[in-house]
Formats: C-alpha cells, sequence, structure tokens
C-alpha cells in the first residue's frame, strides 16, 4: 500500500494559511495554522467529578485515524482504558479548546495501540485512534490531514538530518503558569544529536531513549518548551510549503524549581516517537480498516455482559460459547467419546485448533466429531438460572493441517477442522469467536477458558486471568525441563493471575485465552491463542505456551474462503 494515499484525496498537509512570517516562539497559533491538529478528551474523575477532559494532542492522519502517543491511552490507575473507544472522543478544528462550539467532535469506535509498546520506557509510544465515520475535509481551512513521510529516502532519514531544520510543535499543553493553554499554542524547536539528547536527560531516565525509533528536541529560543498536555501532538517539518508529521511528543522534562515545585523543563530535551519509523505499520492498520476482523464476521465475540466491567464477575455460563471439544472414538466403543483437545469455533463451519492435537491420534482412535456449546460434560442438558442449553455434535468432514506445522519445531502448531454442516449458531451457547486481522497491544488481565484436567477431566468449562509473561524467562523454565523452544513470532507466554501457589489442574490444548476490545459499536472477544503446552510442573508462576494466529491468518482465511465465500 502507497503510504501516500491521502494525495489522492486531498492534498494533505498544504494548509491554506501562509506560514511566511508567522511568530512562533511558545506564543497563540493562528487560527487554521495547524489544520490537522485535534484535542483528546478522556471520560474520567476530575475532582470527585467524573466528565470528559482533555488530555492529549493528536494528529489527523487520514479520514479514518487520528495518531496519538500510546501513554495517552494506556493508565496504569485505568485497567484496559484503551479498550474503552466509548469514553474517548477528539475535537478537530479547534483554536479555543475552552469553546466548545469551536471545532467539530468526533467519537472514537477503536483504539490501536502499537503492540510493542513498554510503558516502563515509552518504546513504540504509538496509539491509532479509529472514528466513527469517516472525517470531513469539506472545510480544509480548518481540518486537514497531515502528510506522513513520502518516499523511503524521507523515511530512513537519519535525525543527523534533521539537525539544521526548524520543526514546529502544537499543543495545548501546561503553561509557564503550569495551566493549561486555552488557545493552541505553537512552538520552533530544534532537534538535538544522540550525545546532546543523552547529556540533557538525567542518567536513570536514559533507559526511555532508545535512538534507534526515538530522537530528542528543545525550543529554538531558551526558557521555550513543550510540557504536560502536549503529549501525542506532531512534530511538524515543511518541505515545499507541505507539512509532513516526523515526531510524537512522548515524553517532557519535570524539573524542581527554587520554590520547591516541580513543573516542567523549559530548557530540557524533549522525547519524541519518530514516526518515519512506523510508517509500515500505519499503513498496515489503513490496510484493515474495511475488514471487521480476519473472517469479517458480523456477530462474532459479542460480550453478553459488556456492562460488566470486572471479567471474573461475568457468569461463565454461554460467556464463551465458542469452546468446542474435540470427540475421540475407540474402535471398540462407539458411543463413549474420549475428549482429547479444545479448539474454538470461528466460523459455522470451521473449527480451529492446536496441530498436535490433530496429527497424533492413537492406533485404534479416531477422531470423529467436534461438540459445540458444551458446559457440563456428563449431562445431556444444562440448566442456568432457569436458561436450558444443550450441546450440539457435528461430525467432521476434513482435517486441514497448517502447510508451516512444526517448521520450526512448535511454531504454527494450528489446524483446521472443516465440519459436515453448519453449526447452528443461533443458539446462545454456540457462537463464534473473533480471530484478529493484525498484530494488537495485549498485555494483561485475559480470560482463559476451557475444561481442566488432571488425571480426569473436570466436567465444568472454567476461566482463569493470565497475563502475558517474558518469552526468554519461559523458554529458559522450558529448557530446564529439556524442551528447546524456538523465537517464533506465533509463540507466545502467559501466566495465571489467579491460580493458587500449588495447582496441578492443568488446562487441556486448544483452550482459548481471549481478549476484548471495543469493535463496530459492540465490545468483543478476539481470540489471544490457543494453549499448546503446560509447563510440567505445581506451581503459580509456570508459563503457558500458546499459538497464535500471527503467522497463519493468510492460511486461516484463505481456506475459509476457499469454502465459504468471503463476506465483506
Amino acid at each position: 500500500m502507497c503510504v501516500c494515499f491521502l494525495q489522492t484525496l486531498l492534498e494533505c498537509g498544504k494548509r491554506l494559511l501562509n506560514v511566511q512570517g508567522l511568530i512562533t516562539q511558545g506564543t497563540d497559533a493562528y487560527r487554521s495554522e495547524y489544520p490537522w491538529h485535534v484535542a483528546i478528551f478522556n471520560y474520567r474523575e476530575v475532582k470527585s467529578t467524573s466528565m470528559f477532559t482533555y488530555i492529549c494532542g493528536g494528529s489527523i492522519i487520514s479520514p479514518n485515524f487520528v495518531l496519538s502517543a500510546a501513554h495517552c491511552v494506556v493508565n496504569n490507575e485505568i485497567l484496559d482504558l484503551w479498550k474503552k473507544p466509548e469514553l474517548f472522543y477528539f475535537r478537530a478544528g479547534a483554536h479555543n479548546i475552552k469553546n466548545e462550539t469551536d471545532g467539530y467532535n468526533y467519537n472514537v469506535s477503536e483504539i490501536i495501540v502499537h503492540p510493542k509498546y513498554n510503558q516502563e520506557t515509552y518504546n513504540n509510544d504509538l496509539a491509532l485512534l479509529r472514528t466513527i465515520g469517516d472525517i470531513s475535509f469539506d472545510d480544509p481551512s480548518k481540518v486537514l490531514p497531515i502528510c506522513l513521510p513520502p518516499v523511503k529516502a524521507d523515511r530512513d532519514a537519519t535525525i543527523q538530518e534533521l539537525l539544521g531544520k526548524i520543526g514546529f510543535v502544537a499543543g495545548w499543553g501546561t503553561t509557564e503558569n503550569e495551566t493549561t493553554s486555552r488557545i493552541l499554542q505553537t512552538l520552533k524547536v530544534n532537534a538535538l544529536s544522540m550525545d546532546s539528547c543523552r547529556s540533557k536527560v538525567e542518567e536513570h531516565n536514559h533507559k526511555v531513549l532508545d535512538l534507534d525509533v526515538m530522537f530528542c528536541a528543545r525550543g529554538e529560543k531558551p526558557d521555550t518548551n513543550v510540557c504536560t498536555g502536549d503529549s501525542g501532538g506532531g512534530l511538524v517539518y515543511f518541505k515545499n510549503e507541505v507539512a509532513y508529521l516526523r515526531g510524537i511528543v512522548s515524553f517532557a522534562p519535570r524539573k524542581q524549581f527554587p520554590n520547591g515545585i516541580t513543573g516542567c523543563d523549559p530548557n530540557g530535551a524533549v522525547g519524541y516517537t519518530d514516526v518515519a519509523r512506523y510508517i509500515d505499520w500505519i499503513a498496515e492498520q489503513q490496510k484493515h480498516v474495511t475488514l471487521r476482523n480476519l473472517l469479517n464476521e458480523a456477530n462474532c465475540g459479542i460480550d453478553p455482559h459488556e456492562n460488566t466491567a470486572n471479567e471474573t464477575e461475568k457468569p461463565i455460563f454461554n460467556q464463551y460459547p465458542w469452546n468446542a471439544l474435540l470427540e475421540v472414538y475407540r474402535d471398540t466403543d462407539k458411543q463413549t467419546p474420549i475428549f482429547l483437545c479444545g479448539g474454538v469455533l470461528i466460523h459455522k463451519r470451521f473449527v480451529l485448533t492446536v496441530g498436535h492435537c490433530v496429527t497424533g491420534i492413537p492406533k485404534y482412535y479416531k477422531l470423529k466429531s467436534v461438540r459445540l456449546g458444551e458446559f457440563k460434560l456428563f449431562s445431556p442438558e444444562d440448566t442456568v438460572d432457569g436458561q436450558t442449553i444443550k450441546h450440539q455434535s457435528i461430525d467432521i468432514k476434513q482435517i486441514i493441517h497448517n502447510p508451516a506445522f512444526n517448521k520450526p519445531r512448535y511454531s504454527n502448531n494450528l489446524a483446521l477442522i472443516e465440519l459436515a454442516y453448519d453449526a447452528d449458531i443461533r443458539n446462545p451457547n454456540i457462537k463464534l469467536i473473533c480471530l484478529p486481522s493484525r498484530v494488537e497491544y495485549v498485555q494483561t488481565n485475559l480470560p482463559l477458558t476451557g475444561w481442566k484436567r488432571n488425571r480426569l477431566v473436570y466436567p465444568t468449562l472454567s476461566r482463569n486471568m493470565m497475563n502475558w509473561t517474558s518469552t526468554d524467562e519461559c523458554r529458559s523454565q522450558y529448557k530446564e525441563k529439556g524442551v528447546e523452544l524456538p523465537e517464533s513470532s506465533d509463540i507466545v507466554y502467559g501466566t495465571f493471575r489467579d491460580q493458587p501457589e500449588k495447582h496441578c489442574d492443568n488446562y487441556r490444548a486448544g483452550s482459548a485465552l481471549q481478549y476484548i476490545k471495543h469493535s463496530d459499536g459492540k465490545r468483543r472477544y478476539f481470540l489471544a491463542g490457543l494453549m499448546t503446552f503446560n509447563f510440567p510442573a505445581c506451581h503459580s508462576k509456570s508459563c503457558q505456551m500458546f499459538a497464535t494466529t500471527l503467522s497463519s491468518g493468510s492460511w486461516i482465511q484463505e481456506t475459509v474462503n476457499k469454502t465459504v465465500p468471503f463476506s465483506g
């Protein structure tokens, strides 16, 4: 995809206001001087009152997206804030932020945080806010997208090439009086060399300086700089009177003044995320803008208790109706199924499961069918709170192996099962889970669901909460047990958040790890991974291994669409 797609729609970065002769030394910006700059608001508690309040800036880069900083939408004090786009809106075309009628408000349908964002180091500090409906550019003097670096040569430009150029930053951040500015402010800045940047950032903060993806700048004039509230705003360079977005305000320095008050350092080095290093990632998100999820399923993953914030307070019954069980039969007993592994229903005709579950069926046994809509294994029907459900067993038409299975060893450990006929997804206990169409930022509070087992299969669907954990740490744990795991992007690891110190009741392979995000106006479950291996030890911090769809997405999409045409 060409990153200059906007030029086919309108002239990005070509503001109608003449830039010549403007005074930009931390002063009021002219109206329409930065028509791509937006104010981002978040609904939160302020002085014991819940209200929408200004938090950050951002830049319009397309009719669908505003680019800002990840730390603006990821907040340790508010769990999974970025998963709640309904708590955000942004205002485009604004000049006076205190005037609610100045500009155009847009609601947010989805927030996409860079999947490698690190809250401690601020590395990969980027987020995209996707609008509900398109941003209107009917009045380009007020609202206009900014250009991304247009050609590969510019995108690969080093910071050294920026040192002699003047950049421009705008924002409603904190002024020298430590109050939020009413009128949009503008400032000229100079990029700093790597050595100069390190010398001006306190040593204990050097961990944030990944200068492969970040750079530093400060005000051209003494005592002028960006501050709190300017985060997420863009650092802009002009070329032939066209504005290009090169940096996103990531962190601003603080200092303690002689009066004991701590505030923004007006002469410190400000850290910017280098947009040029993320062009491919931004283009990938834009490419999927019309794709709800990998299979474009309109009704997948819907959370029936979306108003319950705490996942563990939701019922398990009918909450995760995509969980499936593989039914294996002995040649000598074709009436009693053995529940070998789990899986998830991803399409009314397809179940996704773990590859090694379908490749190692013992002699005299046959994988015959898939059970859907189950809750308690050994009862013909389940009744909870007056609601009765029955499971559905469907014969298998064919097993489709991932062509990259076990290449390298343990990777691409997925398989598709085509059912003999469509699952009846009209039932509340049989639904589809959504598959992600791209890599997403997911770190904490993930529900794992499936049927546990020790020596015997636990009869009732279970749930525990998990967090991602370090790949290196988990590979080390497995290595101590004689298992060499590859460095593979489609393998992730998790640890239990809520297991007792000693537990030996393991989830079976194919149990579903999922996460929630807001998509198409609803809170939905997306598949984070299928459990492939349990760490062989009974302690709470043991690593569990999961196969993701990261490397298998195209194969899944193509295979399913051969059977049922794509619905997009």
